[in-house]
């Protein structure tokens, strides 16, 4: 199974079904599950970005806080991806870049492992 590296506040969020899009600058052929691994780092900038614009509750946010760090904490769906400049208006989409469209969310019993950049297969890393 496929792995993707997620820093916190996002993976949470993804965990959680409030996050359905995640914005990067590569695309992937790989369609179906997706182990959603948190990495150790916490994107403090995003945490703030959600506090100015409201996107989310600031209890999403402290849960997001103390969420697990460094390993697998659930798994989506990787339905599509957008094209940058096309897709779905959603407060979660950058047009700058490749919208990857997840979809049923569910939480796994936390595994430790690093992660890695890119996709890579869960018998390699973990």
């Amino acid at each position: 199974m496929k792995i993707l590296s997620i820093r916190q506040p996002h993976a949470y969020l993804i965990i959680e079904g409030i996050k359905t899009i995640e914005n990067r600058t590569w695309e992937t052929d790989y369609r179906g599950r997706l182990l959603i691994h948190a990495s150790k780092t916490y994107d403090w900038k995003g945490h703030q970005h959600y506090m100015d614009k409201g996107i989310i509750s600031m209890g999403h946010l402290n849960d997001a806080l103390n969420s697990p760090r460094g390993g697998i904490i659930g798994s989506v769906n990787l339905e599509l991806i957008f094209n940058p400049g096309t897709g779905i208006q959603n407060p979660w989409r950058d047009f700058n870049k490749y919208g990857w469209l997840f979809t049923y969310p569910e939480y796994r019993h936390f595994v430790s492992c690093k992660g890695k950049l890119g996709l890579f297969d869960l018998e390699d890393q973990c």
